[in-house]
């Protein structure tokens, strides 16, 4: 797969949210998902939980389960010492609450 399928993955979940490809956000959300328990590594830096890129893949395509993968990604990060990726996950997951 290489280094870089993981944050390319994340990568595409944010813009595929943005832009509102529900398809392409289930895609993605349905690849990233037997790994949510890792982060995206380049090789250099993390780029995130990849429970991050499953949760911005979750509110791409309206998955209900957006929020606890938001608190997924911050307890990971919290556990690498990584406060702004804390940030940015607990940020999301109280904004995608229902």
């Amino acid at each position: 797969m290489g280094t870089f399928w993981s944050t390319a993955l994340i990568v595409a979940a944010e813009a595929a949210c943005i832009v509102g490809l529900p398809d392409v956000s289930s895609t993605i959300r349905d690849l990233l998902l037997p790994f949510v328990d890792q982060v995206a590594f380049t090789g250099l830096w993390v780029t995130a939980p990849i429970a991050y890129g499953v949760a911005v893949a979750c509110a791409g395509c309206d998955d209900r389960r957006a929020p606890k993968f938001f608190r997924h990604a911050a307890d990971i990060a919290d556990r690498i010492q990584a406060p702004v990726l804390v940030a940015r996950a607990l940020e999301h997951s109280h904004a995608n609450r229902r």
